[in-house]
């Protein structure tokens, strides 16, 4: 499960549908997250809790190389939930807080 955007989304066929529809809907956008390591705390036997900060590029995706920057676009807090089943963990569950968001050129 993930949430971003005010959705919750679960399930990986769910998930890649999302980010498809999004990368359709948006196919000359370039972006980069960059993350920094995850920080994780066991929170029980089978269950751990992680924190990863993420600050978020984006611009158009045209010709030039490299691309134009204005400084990121996001800036906001993974914190994400992690279980323990047959010996392998997963990530439970995922949500994103958003701390910084840069306006829209509207709005600027």
């Amino acid at each position: 499960m993930i949430s971003f955007g005010g959705k919750t989304y679960s399930g990986k066929a769910e998930i890649a549908k999302e980010l498809g529809d999004i990368a359709a809907a948006t196919p000359n956008r370039l972006t980069r997250h960059v993350l920094t390591n995850i920080r994780v705390e066991r929170t029980g036997p089978l269950a751990a809790a992680g924190t990863v900060y993420l600050t978020l590029y984006a611009g158009a995706n045209g010709d030039t190389t490299p691309a134009p920057l204005e400084g990121p676009t996001t800036v906001g807090v993974y914190k994400v939930e992690f279980s323990l089943a047959g010996g392998t963990c997963r990530i439970a569950k995922s949500h994103l807080d958003v701390i910084f968001r840069r306006a829209p050129p509207a709005q600027r």
